[in-house]
Order: structure tokens, then C-alpha cells, then sequence
């Protein structure tokens, strides 16, 4: 079984850049109140512990990275870590990847980071095929802001 989205949902910094018990009482409570999907972003910092926080503070809501930033991570460290992650809380970390923006990442890496956004993307993809184990295609979403990346 791998994770689905349906319902309504909530992409949110403060779930991921807040304090994390005010996160985890944040995602309990919608969890509660019947949203099916929380979102967290990827603008630097270490993501996956975030992402671990809002797992153990819900049982059924869906986590997913809106996006994970693929300059910022390997695939091999993606997919250990959503292995891990699902192993220990079930089928409910989606993993939304994408390129992000060049004026933040040249900002926050170093100027000319963010280059051929289409082959890194196509790069990251295969990279997460080709871990052990896997990052399977039902568990991750791609963003995409432009025809070429739909195709």
C-alpha cells in the first residue's frame, strides 16, 4: 500500500520551520479535524526530522514534502529515508520533489547551482530507481512548473 491524497489539505512553514512540539499539536489537531494531507517545504535545514516529527503526531494524515528540493538532497539519502520513515509509521510519507527556484538556490548553495533543472530532475529520478532500496514511482509526486517538466 503506498500513501494517497485525498480530501482537503494544508501546506504550511510553520509545520516544518516552527517549533516542533507546537508542529506536532499543530498536525494532531488537523489531523483531527478531518484533513487527509499536511505539506511541508524544503528551503534548507534537515527536512527528514520534520517530517518524522508530523508522522508520530498523527496516524492516518498523509506527509508530504511540497516540495523536497533536489539540490538539496541525493536520492540515495531520499530514499533511505523514506524507507525508514514508512517502515516505522506505515505507507503515509509522500515525497513531492522538485527543482525549486534559481535566485533562492544560487542564494542558499553558491551562483550557478541551479543548472539544467530538467536533466538534474531526470538525474534525481533514476538516482531514486536506482537506490536500496528504491523510492517507488506511487511514492512521489513531481512538481512541475512548466511543460517541459509535465513531459
Amino acid at each position: 500500500m503506498t500513501a494517497r491524497i485525498s480530501g482537503t489539505g494544508v501546506w504550511s512553514v510553520a509545520l516544518r520551520y516552527g517549533d516542533a512540539k507546537q508542529a506536532a499539536e499543530c498536525a494532531s489537531e488537523l489531523e483531527s479535524l478531518g484533513y487527509s494531507a499536511l505539506w511541508v517545504l524544503d528551503v534548507g535545514g534537515d527536512l527528514f526530522p520534520a517530517v518524522a516529527n508530523l508522522l508520530s503526531a498523527t496516524s492516518t494524515v498523509t506527509i508530504a514534502t511540497g516540495i523536497l528540493n533536489l539540490w538539496m538532497h541525493t536520492p540515495d539519502e531520499t530514499a533511505a529515508q523514506h524507507a525508514a520513515l514508512t517502515a516505522e509509521h506505515g505507507p503515509r510519507f509522500l515525497c513531492g520533489i522538485g527543482v525549486s527556484h534559481r535566485p533562492l538556490i544560487d542564494r542558499a548553495r553558491e551562483p550557478g547551482t541551479y543548472n539544467q533543472p530538467l536533466a538534474a530532475t531526470a538525474a534525481f529520478l533514476d538516482g531514486l530507481d536506482a537506490a536500496v532500496p528504491p523510492l517507488a514511482a506511487e511514492d512521489r509526486v513531481l512538481a512541475a512548473l512548466g511543460p517541459k517538466m509535465l513531459e
